[in-house]
């Protein structure tokens, strides 16, 4: 484990920005569109790399992934937990008119699974 006397090691939690090419392969992906699985997997990557070199250039001691191979967390629970329903019921944006959403509404654009 990491310490310091020195200054506080840092770290972060949640998504980082994803490149067009990932974001466009994971969308299609969670549409049920056609895509290239080993395209997504590269993506996913290279995607990666840059997110762990980046974040080590400014001083983050303790680097992730970014969730690069995350559409959402939202999404990500209803692969990774079962009993949870996806329904048509709409609900709303509930991140609407945070600054993020506002900055970047395409981010937050409706991206439907079915």
């Amino acid at each position: 484990m990491l310490n310091s006397s020195d200054r506080i090691i840092t770290t972060h939690a949640g998504s980082l920005p994803r490149p067009p090419e990932l974001v466009e392969l994971i969308f299609a992906k969670a549409r049920g569109e056609d895509y290239d699985a080993m395209a997504l997997v590269q993506e996913i990557d290279k995607a990666v790399v840059v997110a762990v070199a980046r974040q080590g250039e400014i001083g983050i001691d303790i680097p992730t992934d970014g969730e690069m191979s995350k559409e959402s967390f939202l999404n990500y629970i209803t692969d990774r937990l079962e009993g949870v329903t996806v329904t048509d019921e709409m609900f709303g944006n509930p991140w609407a008119g945070s600054k993020e959403n506002n900055d970047w509404p395409e981010y937050y654009g409706p991206c439907h699974v079915n």
